[in-house]
């Protein structure tokens, strides 16, 4: 990737999984980083192992249902790097349990996640 250093980058499900390992690969190659998740412990130490090697990230909680929160994120670049050159809109989550259970709680947090949060 040409020209990425120096960019600021904001990741959404940023504290485990395909996010953390994308954020650690942007880090590498000098992505100034505003990560995004629900779990502060795991994002926590995604932000403190991108540092401890000489990184730039910014851990923010974000549940990407909330409105509120995804104006945080991205605020949060602005006001601490001035910008915002990319958002990877990667949180997920997946309703595992047998169909005819009926799980319907599960099936609309996916959808508020995977379709809602996205847009």
């Amino acid at each position: 990737m040409s020209g990425i250093q120096g960019k600021v980058i904001a990741i959404t499900g940023a504290s485990s999984g395909i996010g953390e390992a994308t954020a650690a690969y942007l880090a590498e190659k000098g992505v100034r980083l505003v990560l995004g998740a629900r779990r502060a412990d795991q994002l926590n130490a995604v932000v403190d192992g991108i540092t401890a090697k000489g990184g730039t990230a910014t851990g923010v909680i974000v549940d990407v249902t909330r409105r509120e929160d995804l104006q945080r994120l991205t605020d949060t670049a602005l006001n601490q790097y001035g910008r915002l050159d990319v958002l990877v809109s990667n949180a997920g989550t997946m309703a595992v349990s047998p169909f005819d259970d009926l799980r319907q709680d599960d099936w609309d947090a996916m959808v508020a996640t995977h379709i809602t949060g996205l847009l």
